[in-house]
């Protein structure tokens, strides 16, 4: 199970997002001109209208074309597109500090319930699009059954694919994030120890522009585990919700 887990962990998060591209149309001209952009009428045999990427609209002959044909255009990158307030921002450094609250878990087959405790993520994101981040993240958390006297220490790390939305004129932002991780569950309890498993995570955070660099914000999510155990047992959990906040450098 651990190198499966460490293999998906890998996979996420060396996604690699690849620049979408256009098609554009290329009229030569019998003098040696050459017009690129989108053909916005065409009549045949007798002229065309193309729009260049100016904005200037040009009508030609049939008979001044020697050929016409198509080109494939890359999209702008993230360094050439404006942004505006925490748009402009390509990459975050953040830490949040969370309420994870209680959750049914199943152990072995039996129900346990966690306690609600503390949670603390630091993450990175970087982002390739204007809208679109890639990045890693860590999490960390002191885990009680209740009732049970056990201490467990959850520590997660794993990769993160957020979409990135602006809100009040990029005053604000808007960051959901579809976090997968590898989770490593410690416990003095030798039952409860050496549990490996997948994290399978929600966030969602608004951002606050400031003066600074530093952008407060306020964060819910949750964290579950679809799979996991040790030797002695399996060990599931539903998502169970966290709230938070934090700030980003």
């Amino acid at each position: 199970m651990r190198t499966f887990l460490l293999v998906l962990f890998v996979s996420t998060l060396f996604i690699a997002i690849g620049f979408s591209q256009e098609k554009i149309d290329v009229i030569y001209l019998n003098n040696g001109d050459v017009r690129k952009g989108t053909i916005i009428e065409n009549v045949p045999n007798d002229f065309i209208k193309i729009e260049t990427n100016d904005g200037s609209i040009y009508t030609i002959k049939y008979s001044e074309i020697k050929k016409m044909s198509k080109e494939t255009k890359a999209v702008r990158t993230y360094s050439e597109v404006p942004q505006v307030g925490l748009m402009a921002r390509n990459r975050d450094i953040g830490i949040t500090a969370a309420y994870w609250l209680a959750g049914e878990v199943t152990v072995g087959g039996s129900y346990a319930d966690k306690e609600g405790g503390l949670l603390l993520r630091a993450f990175y994101d970087e982002y390739i699009m204007p809208k679109l981040g890639v990045g890693f993240f860590v999490n960390f958390s002191p885990v009680t059954y209740e009732g049970s006297g056990v201490d467990i220490t959850m520590i997660e790390f794993g990769g993160a694919i957020k979409p990135r939305f602006p809100l009040a004129d990029g005053k604000a932002v808007l960051k959901i994030g579809l976090n997968i991780g590898y989770r490593m569950e410690s416990s003095d309890f030798e039952r409860l120890d050496k549990v490996d498993a997948l994290g399978i995570n929600l966030s969602v955070e608004v951002q606050f522009k400031t003066e600074s660099s530093i952008a407060p914000f306020a964060e819910i999510g949750f964290l579950s585990q679809p799979v996991g155990g040790n030797e002695y047992y399996d060990i599931q959990s539903p998502p169970i919700i966290y709230l938070g906040g934090g700030v980003a450098f």
